[in-house]
């Protein structure tokens, strides 16, 4: 097993970019419309984030709306960046073929052969054209955000994965927007009175280690969130919490994803059941009926299973 190119990184990864440093990016990505409307608001005079106007805009055909130069450019960097990435993207990974540029011969594999014989025309590569992109920042995100592959395999993942932060961080000094906080779960810790600790724990980003604001208790964040990992694997949850599970854990997963995948056999759906023999965990479910009228429920570890297995899949069809 290889590592991880990102230079700050280094992790064992089966891929170029490491499924840790992809969720960094994919937490960015995933709230680009938050953050351009704040942009918005910033570019505006009036700051979302702080909660107050940073002044009376009045506006007439003589007194056009004030431009903030650092927040176009802010602007501009981000979609610039977006856009760069989206087309290499495709280039990289697209399918591709030979055309003759004299007879109507296309290659694709296998021995290369005109049409016509003798032909003395060369082989001129092409590439499948891109399509219909939304070119604003955030319909360029959600592009990049269902082709998590190709990012975590591209060549250049380290360039990619720096120049796009690097344009969030960015816009975020803008906006002034405060880094997002990493729930912990509830603290727990044993106190004197033989209660435990129910304060929710929170971490920001870069944070190794966090102290309970209530006991006072030091906590390792990687263990924490190890701990909360392992504890939700054997949960069984309706359809949005499994894809937010599972989001968490730099998988992509969507409704239709999870309706293939019950169609084609390759998950389960359950649903809650008294009479029911109980799991290893206490779980009293049972498969999924059609004359159930439940909410479908998931077992996270199952889902996780299923998306790894895709996911090696793809790789060995790649290779």
């Amino acid at each position: 097993m290889s590592k991880c190119v990102i230079p700050s990184c280094g992790r064992p990864s089966d891929t170029p970019m490491c499924s840790a440093c992809w969720s960094r990016l994919q937490r960015q990505l995933a709230r680009t419309d938050d953050i351009l409307e704040d942009l918005e608001l910033t570019g505006a005079g009036r700051d979302k984030i702080r909660g107050a106007p940073t002044g009376r805009i009045s506006h007439s055909s003589s007194s056009p709306m004030p431009v903030r130069p650092h927040v176009v450019r802010a602007a501009d960097r981000l979609r610039n960046a977006l856009s760069t990435w989206v087309r290499d993207l495709w280039e990289t990974h697209a399918i591709r073929w030979q055309d003759c540029d004299t007879c109507d011969a296309r290659w694709l594999s296998g021995d290369k052969r005109h049409t016509t014989p003798d032909c003395g025309g060369s082989w001129v590569e092409k590439v499948a054209e891109l399509g219909h992109v939304d070119h604003t920042s955030a319909g360029l995100a959600r592009w990049v955000l269902r082709h998590q592959n190709w990012v975590k395999t591209h060549p250049a993942a380290d360039e990619l994965h720096a120049d796009l932060l690097d344009a969030y961080a960015d816009v975020l000094r803008v906006i002034d927007r405060p880094d997002d906080r990493l729930y912990l779960g509830i603290c727990s810790a044993e106190l004197e009175n033989g209660e435990l600790c129910e304060v929710d724990l929170f971490a920001r980003q870069g944070q190794t280690a966090i102290r309970c604001r209530g006991c006072d208790s030091a906590w390792n964040v990687h263990e924490r969130r190890e701990y909360l990992t392992a504890a939700v694997d054997h949960q069984y949850l309706p359809s949005n919490l499994v894809i937010a599970a599972v989001t968490r854990r730099a998988h992509h997963l969507t409704q239709s994803m999870l309706r293939n995948y019950r169609a084609r056999g390759r998950l389960t759906a359950y649903v809650h059941d008294e009479s029911a023999t109980p799991d290893e965990h206490g779980h009293q479910v049972r498969p999924i009926r059609d004359d159930d009228d439940q909410v479908a429920l998931y077992r996270v570890s199952e889902v996780v299973d299923v998306l790894t297995t895709k996911y090696r899949r793809t790789s060995r069809e790649a290779s």
